[in-house]
């Protein structure tokens, strides 16, 4: 990861998914990262086409669309957010790739978590995001809300990728927890680094 100084001045670019962007059924360079099948641990990918937004090595602030995207960081300090504040990732799957840098990928504002589909028995199997390069030194994980309103668990053993399963908590008549992101590759056990929350 790279570390860039503090007197070192950037420009941050806000570059929004539009309708007509690249369409991506098995994006190859993903392969990097461990998804050499079209799959992840709670859906498989092999019907679900993605539009790429792809970085340049600047700041960038990187927003994707109401449908399954694809973002991609290259080595600025950059901003992933794969969802729209219209439909806050309700029904998508989105895969955020930081590259270099000291990276954000948000899964919440300060109004709402995002990649939750408001049914509260059900375990969050058809909208979350897939954090492809989470590294926990640098990087940072902004949601919504407080530390005690989540839970941290290891994905399922016969899925494809290894990682953490990032829980929205659920209300106290229902013992299902919301699925909201997947930390591909890497052991997360606690909040107290790597995560920022709002609201």
């Amino acid at each position: 990861m790279e570390n860039h100084s503090s007197d070192s001045v950037r420009r941050r670019r806000t570059l929004v998914r539009r309708n007509s962007g690249d369409r991506r059924r098995h994006p190859r360079h993903l392969r990097q990262y461990g998804f050499n099948l079209p799959r992840t641990p709670y859906s498989g990918l092999r019907r679900t086409k993605y539009r790429g937004r792809f970085s340049p090595s600047e700041d960038d602030n990187l927003v994707g669309s109401p449908e399954n995207d694809v973002l991609l960081g290259q080595t600025g300090d950059d901003t992933l957010t794969g969802t729209d504040a219209a439909t806050a990732g309700q029904g998508e799957i989105d895969i955020l790739v930081g590259g270099g840098g000291e990276d954000t990928f948000v899964l919440g504002d300060a109004s709402t978590v995002f990649y939750n589909d408001g049914r509260d028995r059900t375990p969050g199997t058809s909208d979350y995001a897939i954090v492809a390069d989470f590294n926990l030194e640098y990087d940072t994980i902004q949601l919504h809300g407080t530390a005690e309103d989540y839970s941290l668990g290891e994905v399922p053993g016969d899925s494809p990728i290894s990682g953490t399963v990032i829980y929205k908590n659920s209300p106290p008549d229902s013992v299902t927890p919301e699925a909201i992101g997947i930390l591909a590759g890497v052991e997360v056990s606690s909040f107290s680094q790597g995560f920022t929350f709002v609201g």
